[in-house]
């Protein structure tokens, strides 16, 4: 792990959780937000239209956080 080479002090290593969906739901439920709404944004803009995390991340999501409100924002941090 490259924590040293980040400005981010929780930096965490996803392959022991089962991957960066399972990993991120872990996270959420850690902070108490696992019945909230979360939003998910586009990381790419360009091409054919926004492109968000890919779908078996979702999935991984979906399946660890049932009562989460899902919410998709395609131009949040295009707008920053």
């Amino acid at each position: 792990m490259r924590q040293q080479a980040s400005g981010v002090a929780d930096v965490r290593a996803v392959r022991n959780v089962g991957g960066y969906g399972k990993g991120a739901a872990a996270r959420i439920k850690e902070l108490g937000l696992e019945a909230g709404t979360i939003g998910i944004t586009s990381v790419n803009m360009e091409g054919w239209g926004p492109e968000y995390l890919p779908v078996n991340y979702f999935q991984d999501l979906q399946e660890a956080l049932p009562e989460a409100e899902f919410v998709f924002l395609p131009d949040f941090f295009h707008k920053l």
